[in-house]
């Protein structure tokens, strides 16, 4: 009978690590990490104060802050520097 307890707990332990394992392998990745360092184009002007500012990706619009202080007019190409859940951080290109 004990050859049956120690069975279970071997069977037990196995699916424990093979489910931590195959956790373990899975990553999130942002979708929009692939746009970093890269150019887009302000389409709805960018304010920290007031908290509003949209950028064009790949016809695609986002929630844009600037990494900075002021504000940035529409139209203006910007260099994303940093990426979130659906928004960007962007610094005007030189």
């Amino acid at each position: 009978m004990w050859y049956v307890i120690v069975a279970i707990i071997i069977v037990a332990l196995i699916i424990w690590y093979i489910v931590q394992k195959k956790s373990a392998n899975k990553v999130e990745v942002n979708p929009l990490e692939k746009y970093l360092n890269q150019e887009a184009v302000v389409t709805e002007t960018i304010s920290d104060t007031i908290g509003t500012g949209k950028v064009e990706i790949d016809g695609q619009e986002y929630q844009a802050r600037r990494g900075g202080p002021g504000i940035i007019k529409a139209g203006t190409k910007v260099i994303i520097t940093a990426v979130g859940n659906n928004e960007v951080t962007v610094k005007p290109a030189e």
